[in-house]
């Protein structure tokens, strides 16, 4: 019947989002967004509620964006709404028992009610009160509860906002929330997050979805033994996979299950590895690339949606994803694959490629468990394609590269550091665009990855987001703070 997160009401002219405390996270945000909402709607059909977390940016006083994407269950809740012209009403609670707000970005199946999960996680129920002015119920351990609705067809631009994609995600027209009420605790805390080049504190929550979630996966794939979404995939861009092979092209198997199974649908490149190969080690499964696939024959790329944040796609929520089988071949798939060992060579003998071609800026060769088959190179753009252009002579100049797999980067990205490189390739390649696969003399089969930045006259049609960059002035701030802080 009642909670303390109605201590306070406000309604009316008491209404001020500035008094919340909200930042502006990155310089270049169009504004200041409440980062960590658990905002709440309800299915009209089935009364069922859903929990998800969306970001809001400030307009005004009474009045932010909802940045809601098409595939979520909030979106699919609103347009339930659609056919009667109504409004959506939305409540965003904030602070509160942790377990609510990680399960807001639980991955669950529609109809299932997020306070459930957090209920298992506290092992006790989360009590819900009742909203003021509409019929939503939240967290009455709430430290701050924003009432309100959305109108489904009144948009404004929200954004841009420097995502945990590493860049800003694109200015889009999003619903409009209206704010009628915020109720809050006596002394309330405002909860916030900050996303950006991973890792993140949202990492963490993804980890957590990661193990947490893997008994459930089990249940539907029994093969599979373990499951990896490393740091530098964005929760989405990479996933390693281990399972226990019983039957030829089983891979190909897990690889579409993962696309159909829920929101790793967004999977866009998923590795499938043996039982003994580490997944939870990205050298070792980098290693075991380089070592046992043949990318002429053990990739699978489809094309289907993607999230709505992926820059590289051929359009918003559409693009390409690619499966590669690193398992151990089974005689019935087919021929012996054909792969390459690559020697390390000298520092000097790279060092002389750069001097050779203009366009190329530095190159580093990886060590992954003992093998070097990889290549990641800084280029220059100067013309379209020339990140290929780059890759083609490396291997012309330098026959014992010529079957390497070679990857481009550009700008600001540190050549020497594969989370790097990985990042950039994950967040920055199309699987069908932006890969080509290159035959050598030999008929052995490797990758040129262009993951550099995409020009118009390359046929990428799409606006290109900046990178996440913090000015000179904050660090500086910060650093004079954390001194004192440590004291």
């Amino acid at each position: 019947a009642s909670g303390a997160c109605q201590d306070v009401v406000m309604r009316g002219d008491e209404i001020d989002l500035y008094k919340l405390g909200v930042i502006q996270c990155w310089p270049k945000d169009s504004g200041r967004f409440l980062t960590m909402p658990q905002c709440f709607t309800k299915n009209p059909q089935t009364g069922v509620q859903n929990c998800g977390m969306y970001r809001l940016q400030i307009y005004d006083k009474k009045t932010t964006g909802m940045h809601i994407h098409m595939h979520h269950d909030g979106a699919f809740n609103a347009r339930k709404y659609s056919s009667s012209g109504g409004r959506v009403e939305l409540a965003c609670a904030i602070g509160g028992d942790p377990a609510c707000a990680y399960a807001a970005t639980a991955p669950l199946p529609p109809g299932m009610d997020e306070m459930l999960v957090a209920g298992f996680i506290r092992k006790k129920a989360v009590r819900m009160v009742k909203c003021k002015t509409i019929d939503i119920h939240v967290p009455a351990e709430a430290d701050i509860v924003i009432e309100g609705y959305v109108d489904i067809n009144e948009f404004r631009t929200e954004g841009p906002f420097g995502d945990h994609t590493g860049v800003y995600s694109l200015a889009d027209e999003f619903p409009v929330y209206h704010v009628t009420a915020i109720t809050h605790r006596k002394n309330p805390v405002y909860q916030t997050i900050i996303v950006g080049v991973p890792p993140q504190e949202d990492y963490y929550l993804g980890k957590a979805t990661e193990r947490m979630f893997l008994p459930l996966l089990k249940t539907q794939m029994p093969e599979l033994l373990d499951m990896n979404m490393p740091i530098y995939g964005n929760f989405h861009n990479f996933m390693f996979v281990q399972i226990k092979k019983e039957y030829p092209h089983h891979a190909r198997k897990i690889m579409n299950q993962i696309w159909g199974t829920g929101q790793m649908m967004f999977s866009k490149y998923i590795v499938v590895v043996d039982e003994n190969t580490d997944v939870q080690s990205s050298d070792a499964v980098w290693a075991q690339i380089a070592r046992n696939v043949d990318f002429a024959q053990d990739i699978e790329i489809t094309k289907g949606p993607v999230d709505i944040l992926d820059h590289a796609g051929e359009a918003v929520g559409i693009g390409a994803k690619m499966g590669v089988d690193a398992t151990s071949r089974l005689t019935s798939e087919g021929p012996a694959r054909k792969t390459a060992a690559i020697a390390q060579l000298e520092k000097s003998r790279l060092e002389s490629l750069v001097k050779q071609i203009d366009e190329l800026i530095e190159i580093s060769q990886p060590d992954f468990d003992g093998t070097h088959r990889f290549l990641f190179v800084k280029v220059e753009k100067r013309a379209a394609f020339d990140a290929f252009k780059v890759m083609k002579r490396i291997r012309e100049s330098e026959p014992a590269l010529a079957e390497c797999h070679i990857v481009a980067i550009d700008g600001a990205t540190d050549v020497t550091d594969p989370d790097a490189v990985f990042f950039r390739w994950g967040n920055n390649v199309d699987p069908k665009r932006d890969i080509r696969l290159i035959e050598s003399d030999n008929g052995i089969t490797c990758l040129s990855v262009d993951a550099t930045r995409h020009r118009l006259d390359e046929g990428y049609t799409r606006e290109w987001p900046e990178d996440i960059v913090m000015t000179d002035k904050i660090k500086k701030r910060v650093n004079e703070k954390w001194e004192k802080f440590i004291e």
